[in-house]
């Protein structure tokens, strides 16, 4: 006789409530901020939002730099020989500031800091050419995530999306990574945005929902060569709302001219 299988709880705290922005990849020194004749850019548009409300935390995805310059893309090209990593740095270091950013992902493109030492592995233990030492992260009161990041009061882990199987569908890549783990996952890495769900059930009843959520990109296609202008991506944000222990996703979509709206309100 099969036993009948006890349905899982979910524990909620019922006094929790927050608001948790999600910045998607920002790929400096390609990052979408060149204006738009009467209209402004989307990093400008997220400084507004994060003025406009307080947001309990401000999350970031990852690739907040692209570090185009010592990709193995750029090798024996002009572009390697470009000095132009502290700029963009201190460009990102100022994006993550004004954003409010409190948590950081690892990423593939901030691996490439790693990967470029490899080569010259007598400078790898010098610290501050450690990732979070190098980006200067304690001084911005960011904290460095090297491993899925576990969403206060939510059953969500923040993660870059890098860690599995990459699916061209929007959503799919970190839902992929939601039933590997058993936490929904939110991510960026596939410059997708997409919400997508799987569930569990027996007996006639709903035993568990995992999502995965892939929040866009904050880049300017145009400023990316390697795209060859044809990347189907989508630009956007994800804000998380936290009420009563309920959980629920807003996808911010951003329109091409890199206006937005968030929480009733257009910024842009």
């Amino acid at each position: 006789m099969i036993q009948q299988k006890m349905r899982m709880k979910i524990k909620r705290d019922k006094s929790f409530n927050a608001k948790y922005l999600v910045i998607s990849d920002l790929q400096v020194p390609f990052q979408f901020s060149e204006a738009v004749i009467n209209f402004s850019e989307a990093v400008t548009n997220l400084k507004k939002l994060v003025k406009a409300f307080k947001f309990d935390l401000v999350l970031n995805v990852g690739d907040e730099m692209d570090f185009n310059t010592i990709s193995r893309f750029a090798d024996g090209k002009a572009e390697s020989f470009m000095q132009t990593l502290d700029d963009d740095r201190t460009t990102c270091q100022n994006i993550l500031y004004d954003l409010k950013t409190d948590v950081v992902s690892r990423s593939n493109h901030s691996d490439r800091l790693y990967k470029s030492l490899q080569r010259i592995p007598g400078l790898m233990g010098l610290p501050e050419l450690q990732y979070a030492n190098f980006m200067r992260f304690d001084d911005l009161g960011i904290h460095y995530a090297k491993q899925p990041y576990a969403i206060p009061g939510t059953n969500f882990v923040l993660c870059h999306g890098d860690e599995g199987v990459i699916s061209n569908i929007a959503g799919q890549t970190a839902l992929n990574l939601s039933k590997r783990w058993g936490r929904s996952a939110i991510s960026g890495h596939t410059h997708r945005l997409g919400y997508t769900c799987a569930s569990e059930a027996f007996n006639g009843r709903l035993e568990r929902v995992l999502v995965g959520v892939e929040c866009g990109h904050t880049a300017d296609l145009k400023k990316m060569s390697y795209t060859k202008g044809y990347a189907n991506w989508q630009a956007g944000a994800v804000i998380i709302h936290i009420k009563r222990g309920n959980v629920s996703i807003e996808m911010i979509p951003f329109n091409t001219d890199g206006s937005f709206t968030a929480m009733g309100k257009a910024f842009g």
